[in-house]
């Protein structure tokens, strides 16, 4: 198990990925995950360049094989078989998706009206953007006027 320190694209070379192992050993032909990414490394080298074949605890080493670049502090971790891998792998990055999308999900003005009329909405909280401080302080007025105050 370890740490991603940094990770690119490199054009000759594919995904570089710069790693930090914490507890045990990391060698070539392990299969690790780290995020939504998997692979099987291919090669190692260590923080002179020289090609390694075996990394202890606390060494850094950059890395080839994974199928992405995964952020800078994901952790990773050595799994036994490259299917294990690659479905933990494709389960992280549909979680990722799912949430991504949830972030996007817009709410559009009749659903805030259906949820008024339901009485689920207690509050609309607005951005206003304008280009003058004048408009800005228009529409704040009128949208203050609108409102309707909670006898409950």
């Amino acid at each position: 198990m370890g740490t991603v320190i940094e990770a690119s694209l490199d054009k000759g070379r594919g995904y570089v990925t710069k790693l930090l192992v914490q507890t045990g050993n990391l060698a070539i032909g392990d299969i690790i995950v780290t995020g939504s990414f998997s692979g099987k490394v291919k090669a190692m080298f260590n923080e002179r360049g020289k090609k390694v074949k075996e990394v202890g605890p606390s060494a850094p080493v950059l890395v080839l094989g994974l199928n992405g670049a995964p952020q800078a502090g994901e952790k990773f971790r050595e799994y036994e078989s490259e299917q294990d891998a690659r479905s933990v792998a494709a389960y992280r990055g549909q979680i990722n998706r799912e949430q991504s999308n949830r972030a996007n999900k817009r709410i559009s003005l009749d659903e805030i009206g259906r949820r008024l009329a339901l009485g689920s909405f207690k509050e609309l909280n607005l951005i206003i953007k304008g280009d003058v401080d004048g408009s800005i302080e228009a529409m704040a007025d009128s949208l203050e006027k609108l409102s309707i105050e909670d006898q409950g």
